[in-house]
């Protein structure tokens, strides 16, 4: 299987650097060879649908997330973007965010890509609560464009023109060891919230370089882009809604292997969810699906806002 390949040449990259940077450095090379084969993402597909939590999906967020692969060093992920109902580029798809102490390198392997903005690492948080930013630069990532984004890097997403994938390799900036390995023990991961929130409170947080999402987020307001204390996430979807754009991406991604839908018809029959086994069985028999949207999960004021708001509160 040619992901397993990849994958364990990605692990072998920071198993053997000296740092996550010269890891991510290695991994380019292999990103950028796995964006170009074609056969990887039906073994991501197949991979998430196989996993033991599948029949409990629900729509999360516009952009669903398929694991590619998770270890103590990194999270691998392919990002699904569905296009608005209205084909509209101009709308971002989150506020203006950074992501703290996490470095991130992406590639495009699928569709015509979205447009990004992506701004200098010095912003500045005033006192009125508006935020000093300075513009890096404005992009496409274009099919099999690859970018690294340094910590504390604000930038935004517009929506693409159409289904658009990119595969997301994240990592913390520095590499902790035993502490690294304690966050990630299933003890502090069943507990998560609790057990930061304890650690925030006494000070632990930044010894144990722990990503407290507290003012990673901006968006334009009266004329000003405006800090966000608290990061406004999208309220949690439907199954139906999930399982129909799963089968959406399917279809669009020409999945033929018939008989592995089956299967998994066949084991999740007992498992009660019909949302899953309605878009299953469209899908078997052929029938046309459309990227849907929930209504919770568009026109939210801090996270879907126009390209000219932002430009215009830019300048100001």
């Amino acid at each position: 299987m040619a992901l397993n390949q990849y994958t364990q040449r990605i692990r072998q990259a920071f198993a053997q650097s000296a740092s996550n940077y010269e890891a991510h450095q290695k991994s380019r090379a292999i990103l950028e060879e796995m964006a170009r084969d074609t056969t990887v993402f039906h073994e991501i597909l197949k991979k998430n649908m196989v996993s033991p939590d599948f029949h409990l999906k629900k729509r999360i967020n516009p952009v669903i997330a398929l694991e590619i692969d998770t270890t103590i060093d990194y999270s691998f992920i392919a990002h699904c973007w569905m296009p608005l109902p209205d084909a509209d580029t101009e709308t971002t798809h989150q506020s203006i965010h950074h992501h703290g102490n996490l470095l991130l390198t992406s590639i495009a392997p699928i569709g015509p890509g979205y447009s990004s903005i992506l701004f200098k690492n010095n912003h500045k948080i005033n006192k009125d609560q508006s935020v000093t930013l300075d513009i890096d630069k404005a992009y496409h990532n274009h099919l099999y464009n690859i970018e690294f984004i340094e910590v504390n890097t604000p930038h935004v997403v517009f929506y693409p023109e159409d289904f658009s994938v990119t595969y997301a390799l994240w990592s913390s900036n520095k590499r902790l060891g035993f502490i690294e390995r304690i966050k990630k023990s299933s003890l502090f991961q069943n507990n998560k919230s609790l057990v930061k929130a304890l650690l925030v409170k006494f000070g632990f947080s930044k010894s144990l370089n722990l990503n407290v999402i507290e003012n990673f987020d901006f968006f334009p307001k009266n004329g000003k882009i405006i800090v966000l204390k608290d990061r406004v996430n999208y309220k949690e979807g439907s199954a139906g809604n999930y399982y129909h754009n799963f089968c959406y991406i399917l279809q669009k991604n020409n999945f033929t292997d018939n008989e592995f839908i089956q299967q998994l018809l066949l084991k999740t029959a007992n498992q009660n969810n019909p949302f899953l086994k309605k878009s299953f069985t469209q899908f078997l028999n052929g029938e046309i699906l459309q990227p849907t949207f929930e209504a919770i999960h568009l026109t939210i004021p801090e996270i879907n806002f126009k390209r000219e708001v932002l430009m215009q509160a830019l300048k100001k």
